[in-house]
């Protein structure tokens, strides 16, 4: 896939992410569930991490300080998270095995983690005062399984993303031979 395409992409699942939390805001308050939308940050891992380990941290802190100043405010925040689990999940996949088990749970370990680091830091800095398990069970409950089921469909959005891509390329280097092949009979 093209970085063109890629960013083009990542871009669109920032936007469903800030439309998701527009429409259906959380609760901050703990008094109903709520869930958390990181469609960007699930299809940036999906989509970089077959990519050579500088790339995907370049592209973790691309992706991450894009995100941090026109979607969230959080300035360091995303970028260093957004970078790190990039780089660690694909060492994971390289040491580990390039199998789709792996991405889902390295993948689903990524998004909790994205939530969890968060919520540690706010309660050591005493600006959430509710337990762990209230926080979970209120937000990160629903969170993980919109984004089990988001998983699936990303990999199916980026299955028919590759397979076009697949398609137009051998359509260009088919008309590529064909017109060296008709440009060097009519040299003959």
């Amino acid at each position: 896939m093209k970085l063109r395409t890629l960013f083009v992409f990542l871009l669109i699942m920032a936007l469903l992410d800030t439309l998701i939390v527009y429409i259906w805001p959380p609760d901050f308050t703990f008094q109903a569930i709520s869930c958390v939308p990181h469609l960007c940050f699930m299809a940036l891992l999906l989509l970089v991490y077959k990519r050579n380990w500088i790339d995907r941290v370049l592209m973790g802190i691309l992706c991450g300080l894009i995100y941090d100043y026109f979607f969230l405010s959080t300035f360091p925040l995303s970028t260093i998270l957004f970078s790190a689990a990039c780089f660690g999940l694909g060492w994971l996949i390289e040491k580990v095995s390039d199998d789709v088990r792996w991405l889902s749970l390295g993948t689903m370990g990524c998004v909790i983690l994205l939530d969890i680091l968060p919520f540690i830091v706010s309660k050591l800095f005493g600006q959430v005062t509710v337990s762990f398990s209230r926080w979970f069970v209120h937000v990160e409950l629903l969170t993980i399984v919109f984004h089990c089921a988001a998983l699936l469909a990303l990999y199916y959005i980026i299955d028919v993303m590759d397979r076009i891509s697949t398609r137009h390329s051998n359509q260009k280097n088919a008309m590529e031979k064909k017109n060296y092949r008709r440009i060097r009979s009519f040299g003959k």
